[in-house]
C-alpha cells in the first residue's frame, strides 16, 4: 500500500504515455477469448480496439511490419490473453515491445494498468478491486475467528434498505466500471430484502459491473425466486462450505449444493469442506509501536496477497476487514483509512486510491491485526471453531490483551 507523495499525479508519466499510445491490439490465437476481452474494454469508447489472430510463430514476422500495416506503429499497446503464453513470449522478445509499457498479459493489464489507462485516455474511473457491501451483521454461525469479526458485534442488525441503496447509488455515480461488486454479511441470505437489493443493482448498474456476487455459508437453501434472479443476471455465488466440523450444518449444506447444481447457477466454489480460518484477530503480537516503514511493509505484503475494499456510509474503505473491525467497534473510524465519496475530489485521486495509495501507507487496524497468510501463518486448527450461540467477545482498544492462542 504505497503512501501518497504526489497526490493526483502519481501516474502522470505512465498516463501520458498511454495518452499517446491509446489504441489497443488484442493478439492471440483464440478469437472467442479476444472478443471477451474486447467486450470488457468496451467502456473505454475513445480507444480503437483491434483484434489479430495472426500466428506469431517466428520473430521473422517482424512486429514492426505488422504495426505499419495496421497504422499503429507508434500509438498502440498490445494485450495477450493469459492462456496464450507462447504468443506473449514471442512478442516479449520483440525489440519494439516492452513488458508493462506497450505489452501486457490480460491479467496484469486489468489488475494493475487498466484503471490508469481508462482515466488518462478516456477520463473514466475503473476499479480493479473487488468491493463489498454488508447487508446484515446477523449470521447463522458464530465463528471465533470470523474475518468480519461477528463475535465482537454486540448489536447485530439488518442494514436499512434505503441506506444500502444510497450507498450503491453514490458508489456507481463515481465509477464507470468495476471488476467485482459483492453483497456480504453476516449471512446475506438472512437479509429480508436481498432479492430487492440484487434486482436494484442489476436493473440499474449491471452494465458497470464485471461480476456481481454474494457469499453464503451453506446454512440456508436458495428459494426458487432468488435462484431465478441469480440465473437471469449470472450472479456469482461464493459458496463457503463449513460443514466438515459443524454437524448441524451438513444437511443444509448438502441441500444448498444440490440446489446450485440443479439450477446450474454460477458458483466459484469447488464445494470443498477443507476450510480453515487464519487468525487475523486479536493480535498475537503488539504491532502498535512499529515504525511507519515497518507498518507500510507489513501492509503491502498483506495486500499483495489479498486486496478487497468495502463500501459503507458513502465511504470506500481500503480494507474490508478494517471496515468490519470498525463496524464491530474494535477500532475507531480514521479518515486516512477511507475515501469519502461525499467530498469534492478529482477523479484521479479515486483512481490512485483504488490502486492502493493512502495517506499513511498503512491502516490503523494494521496495528491490531495479524494480517493475511502472506504475513500470518497462524490458522484455526479446528477449521471453523464455533462459539456458543449468542456469545459475544469483549475487546478494549485502550487496554488490549494480546492473546497467545
Amino acid at each position: 500500500m504505497p503512501k501518497w507523495t504526489n497526490k493526483g499525479h502519481e501516474f502522470d508519466e505512465l498516463g501520458n504515455y498511454f495518452k499517446e499510445n491509446k489504441n489497443i491490439i488484442l493478439a492471440g490465437k483464440d478469437q472467442i477469448k479476444l472478443n471477451e476481452i474486447k467486450k470488457r474494454l468496451s467502456f473505454i469508447n475513445t480507444a480503437d480496439i483491434h483484434i489479430t489472430t495472426k500466428k506469431f510463430n517466428s520473430l521473422e514476422l517482424k512486429m514492426l511490419r505488422f504495426f505499419k500495416k495496421a497504422n499503429f506503429e507508434n500509438n498502440s499497446i498490445i494485450i495477450v490473453p493469459n492462456e496464450d503464453i507462447k504468443t506473449y513470449n514471442i512478442l516479449k522478445n520483440s525489440r519494439n515491445l516492452t513488458e508493462n509499457l506497450n505489452l501486457f498479459s490480460e491479467q496484469t493489464f486489468f489488475s494493475k494498468y487498466l484503471g490508469i489507462f481508462a482515466y488518462y485516455v478516456a477520463n473514466k474511473v475503473y476499479s480493479p478491486i473487488g468491493t463489498c457491501l454488508i447487508a446484515t451483521t446477523l449470521c447463522t454461525l458464530n465463528c471465533k475467528y470470523c474475518l468480519n469479526y461477528q463475535p465482537y458485534i454486540k448489536n447485530k442488525k439488518h442494514m436499512d434498505f434505503n441506506e444500502l441503496i444510497s450507498n450503491i447509488d453514490i458508489f456507481f455515480s463515481k465509477f464507470d466500471k468495476v471488476e467485482y461488486f459483492s453483497i456480504t454479511g453476516g449471512e446475506p441470505l438472512l437479509y429480508p430484502k436481498l432479492k430487492e437489493l440484487l434486482l436494484y443493482i442489476c436493473e440499474n448498474y449491471i452494465n458497470k459491473i464485471g461480476e456481481l456476487g454474494f457469499a453464503t455459508n451453506g446454512s440456508i437453501v436458495l428459494n426458487d425466486e432468488l435462484s431465478e434472479i441469480i440465473k437471469k443476471y449470472n450472479i456469482r455465488i461464493q459458496f463457503d462450505n463449513y460443514s466438515k466440523n459443524i454437524d448441524w450444518l451438513k444437511e443444509s449444506t448438502k441441500k444448498c449444493i444440490e440446489k446450485i447444481k440443479k439450477d446450474n447457477l454460477y458458483c466459484t466454489s469447488s464445494f470443498s469442506d477443507d476450510i480453515q480460518f487464519f487468525k487475523s484477530f486479536p493480535a498475537k503480537n503488539d504491532y502498535r509501536n512499529l515504525n511507519d516503514k515497518t507498518q507500510e511493509e507489513r501492509c503491502k505484503k498483506c495486500k499483495d496477497f489479498y486486496s478487497g475494499y468495502a463500501l459503507k456510509n458513502h465511504k470506500i474503505y481500503a480494507c474490508c476487514f478494517a471496515s468490519s473491525a470498525e463496524t464491530a467497534d474494535l477500532v475507531p473510524a480514521v479518515k486516512e483509512d477511507y475515501f469519502d465519496l461525499d467530498k469534492d475530489f478529482n477523479k484521479i485521486e479515486l483512481v490512485e486510491f483504488m490502486h492502493g495509495f493512502s495517506e499513511k501507507g498503512y491502516l490503523e487496524f494494521c496495528k491490531y491485526c495479524n494480517g493475511f497468510p502472506s504475513i500470518n501463518p497462524d490458522k484455526d486448527e479446528n477449521g471453523v471453531t464455533q462459539l456458543p450461540k449468542g456469545k459475544v467477545l469483549e475487546w478494549d482498544i485502550n487496554n488490549p490483551t494480546y492473546i497467545e492462542y
